[in-house]
């Protein structure tokens, strides 16, 4: 008996095994169809690899949070992935986007092990979900889904169909998409590109371009040669940095497309135009060995063209637009080539053509021909929207430019004198070191609304505004490279490098780095005109014309320290250039060599910089170098000592320039250490000798106080220090204040009484005569350079001050306000002068970009 029952014991339990083994294996093997291959014809499809990579990029970046809208339902997306992924087993999750006349919606697609682990993840939503809100199943056109309910009102739907688990904020998107998987076949749809994309990144992105043109595209895509231009297909894997979203990846190109022809081309080092203005919305280029051929065949041209243009060209062409208008440019092997290119033009193709010569200034002129050029229009790919009438060519650098606009190339010609281009410009040299070294194709666009709405269907572009997409980024870039049969594809999306410069710029010059001395504005002695004297952080000096361009440049040992001085050493009405650095006087003329006997080096390190005295105002001159040993070297125009001078060493290492001030008749050489003040006369002899012994502050310079006749500067703790004829010293405390201060005694109240004016580390505070203190200002940092006072009336000055980490440089009224415009970007102190050719005031001032600016003042 106990035998039988173990038999029929052991056979049950053996048909449940089978039972049991068949279901779970059966379930087990059927096949959960590939997102991939189901959703093959879809435009955008995102895999998410490490969602909690994702968040945190998002977060972090410079980009999160300029659309609030965007930034919060990708983060809400990511953070249901996390969610699912904590709990349940899944294999990959992706993110697929539609649009249409309304809205742009996306579903969430968790691919499953199997359809078991399918229904669990079902389950888990119900549950967790169904804890704080309605969970309602629904049934429509035969498809099971669930909905979410919050405050009466479904939120989010979600549902299971052959072990793929959908989500979305959007019923019918979800519907959509069950009914897709249901009609899917076990066929693998899904391109071989696919399998480049690398799992390793925080997302892969997979684009079936003539699709999402369908969903996305306006210009930039639904016209018949920009859909399949470059590619069919796109595999790009995502990077999210700080300030830029990275995407890098393969495409195919279309059969017999442009991208087929630059997918086997060899790899060019990219550069960007020097002919490109800085305002350019966008610009195309594409440069490839046999490019000129391969447009040639694709366009009806001139049978007389191609040799032609097979005669100079380096094969680069670079489309743009700027001030509404549209330019090509084709790049020569060289300047003098590109000159030559349109001679010859006239000479075989057009002798119609008519040229008019330009002049810039006395040494640079150019010639703009006028003419039919529009067989050029026929290189302009479809999605630069309607063919423009190009009347205009010229030769800018090494390129032959082609416009519809004869202000803008003339524009174009001026720029790339004074190298005022995109490629010298502050926004283009933040991006440049992400850029790929090779591209042979580029496009680089602003990022904004006007740039890039019209390459989008209205709509799209339209709920992208709304969304405040446009404000996400300030530009982007996308390089192709040739990769065989593929292309390589670099694109950046960047967040920072925005504009630094306001809209009343008179010129601007770009030197090689950014300057580093404030601008002077010195004499031509040839015709009285002004130019700008300026030095840079490599140490170069510069001459500049009125209008920018830059005369000659000079390498330097070191700094300048001094004021820059115009001296007539010959006495003959032509003026040389006097300064110095910490190891040599220099003298320079107007064409920037060195004059006989110049420079002098020093025996001793200049402890600051050198002052300039013509006492009777004959060109007698005296120059005074402080040393670091203490001593103070005086010289004459000739480079020679001067015999006869009698002061030997100060008590402590001069930190500023010596001072000449005359009175009553007498002259008084003042200047003043750490320890005492030096009153002297013009032989080196004490003429005043101060009853105290009382220092001065290192960065400030010592004033003389003709209303109460004496001396004014403030020691090392930032107390006012008086010292009068008689030698009497007063001191007067207005605020405490740390060694390294600057201190200014200027009449800003315009009553004729000196005002007190302090900088204290971050801290502005002036006071009046009296010791009232009439304002006060807290700078976002610390002031490293010094302040500076202007007079621009009997009855208006200013106190200009430079916030060299913020960009900015300030100018201040006697009610501690803005003057109109300010602050105005800068990093430099700065002039503001009347410069002949102009009227008004202009300001000069550099900037980090590299470029010294000239600002017309309103």
């Amino acid at each position: 008996m106990l035998r039988t029952g173990l038999k029929i014991f052991f056979i049950l339990a053996a048909i449940a095994a089978i039972v049991v083994g068949y279901f779970y294996f059966f379930e087990r093997n059927k096949n959960v169809p590939d997102p991939l291959d189901v959703f093959s014809n879809e435009g955008l499809v995102v895999r998410v690899n490490q969602p909690e990579k994702l968040i945190s990029g998002f977060q972090a970046s410079d980009y999160s949070g300029k659309s609030q809208q965007i930034d919060s339902a990708v983060i809400d997306a990511l953070e249901q992935i996390v969610l699912i992924n904590q709990q349940e087993k899944i294999k990959d999750v992706y993110v697929l986007f539609s649009a249409s006349d309304t809205s742009i919606s996306s579903l969430i697609v968790y691919e499953n092990y199997s359809f078991r682990l399918a229904r669990s993840v079902v389950d888990f939503f119900r549950n967790h979900y169904g804890k704080k809100q309605k969970v309602v199943e629904q049934v429509k056109e035969g498809r099971h889904f669930y909905s979410i309910y919050e405050n009466e009102e479904a939120h989010l739907y979600f549902g299971e169909e052959a072990g793929l688990v959908l989500m979305s904020r959007n019923r019918e998107t979800l519907l959509s998409g069950l009914a897709q998987v249901n009609k899917s076949s076990a066929k693998k749809n899904k391109s071989k590109l696919y399998k480049t994309a690398s799992k390793e990144v925080a997302a892969n992105i997979f684009v079936n371009v003539n699709a999402f043109a369908r969903y996305f595209g306006g210009a930039l895509l639904t016209t018949r040669d920009s859909a399949g231009l470059y590619a069919e297909r796109m595999v790009l894997d995502m990077h999210l940095k700080q300030d830029e979203l990275l995407l890098s990846g393969l495409s195919n190109p279309g059969k017999d497309r442009l991208g087929a022809f630059i997918a086997k081309a060899d790899q060019r080092t990219f550069s960007l135009p020097e002919i490109i203005p800085e305002g350019a919305t966008v610009l195309y280029q594409i440069a490839a060995n046999g490019l000129t051929k391969e447009l040639y065949q694709r366009n009806k041209l001139p049978n007389n063209v191609l040799n032609w243009l097979n005669s100079w060209s380096d094969q680069e062409m670079v489309l743009f637009e700027a001030q509404g208008h549209h330019a090509i440019g084709l790049k020569a092997s060289g300047k003098s080539v590109a000159v030559n290119a349109l001679e010859n033009y006239k000479k075989s193709i057009d002798k119609n053509i008519s040229g008019a010569n330009y002049r810039f200034d006395r040494q640079t002129t150019f010639d703009i021909y006028s003419g039919n050029f529009n067989w050029i229009g026929s290189f302009i790919p479809a999605f630069f929207t309607k063919k423009p009438n190009f009347k205009y060519a010229a030769a800018s650098g090494e390129y032959v430019v082609f416009t519809d606009n004869r202000a803008l190339l003339r524009d174009i010609c001026n720029n790339t004198i004074l190298q005022q281009n995109l490629k010298s410009s502050y926004q283009f040299r933040q991006h440049e070191p992400y850029l790929s070294s090779a591209a042979n194709m580029v496009v680089y666009s602003k990022f904004s609304s006007r740039a890039i709405s019209r390459y989008l269907s209205g709509n799209i572009a339209e709920q992208l505004k709304k969304r405040e997409a446009f404000t996400m980024f300030d530009a982007m870039a996308w390089q192709m490279t040739g990769s065989g049969n593929n292309l390589y594809n670099h694109i950046i999306f960047f967040s920072n490098g925005g504009d630094i410069e306001k809209s009343n710029v008179k010129w601007k010059t770009k030197l090689k780095s950014s300057a580093s001395l404030k601008p002077v504005v010195v004499k031509n002695h040839n015709n009285s005109v002004d130019e700008i004297f300026v030095q840079d952080e490599q140490n170069l000096i510069y001459l500049i014309n009125r209008k920018g361009r830059i005369l000659w440049q000079k390498q330097l040992d070191g700094p300048i320290l001094s004021d820059v001085y115009q001296v007539d050493k010959y006495k003959n009405n032509k003026l040389q250039y006097l300064f110095n650095t910490a190891s040599k006087i220099y003298l320079v003329d107007r064409n920037g060599n060195d004059v006989e006997r110049f420079p002098v080096n020093l025996s001793t390190k200049a402890s600051a910089g050198l002052a300039m005295f013509d006492y009777e105002k004959n060109e007698n001159y005296r120059i005074f170098v402080p040393l670091e040993d203490k001593r103070l070297q005086l010289y004459d125009i000739d480079a020679n000592i001067v015999a006869g001078w009698q002061f030997n060493k100060s008590d402590d290492v001069i930190t500023t320039p010596v001072q000449h001030f005359r009175f009553d008749g007498k002259d008084y050489i003042v200047f003043a250490d750490t320890v005492r003040h030096y009153i002297l006369n013009r032989r080196g002899e004490s003429r005043i000798k101060p009853s105290k012994m009382v220092g001065k502050s290192r960065r400030n310079k010592i004033y003389f106080d003709k209303y109460n006749a004496r001396w004014v500067s403030t020691t090392t703790s930032g107390k006012v220090h008086y010292i009068d004829l008689s030698g009497e010293v007063e001191t007067k405390e207005l605020i405490g204040m740390d060694s390294d201060h600057y201190f200014l005694f200027a009449d800003i109240t315009r009553d004729g009484r000196s005002d007190y004016i302090f900088i204290d580390g971050k801290n502005l505070n002036v006071f009046d005569k009296s010791g009232k203190q009439l304002f006060k200002y807290t700078f976002k940092h610390r002031i490293t350079e010094p302040p500076a006072f202007y007079v621009f009336s009997r009855h208006k000055a200013g106190i200009g001050i430079v916030d060299k980490k913020a960009g900015k440089v300030y100018m201040f009224n006697r009610d501690g306000k803005q003057f109109k415009g300010y602050p105005y970007p800068g990093i430099t102190p700065f002039t503001i002068s009347h410069i002949s050719g102009f009227s008004g005031f202009q300001l000069i001032v550099g900037n980090f970009d590299g470029f010294l600016y000239d600002y017309q003042l309103p």
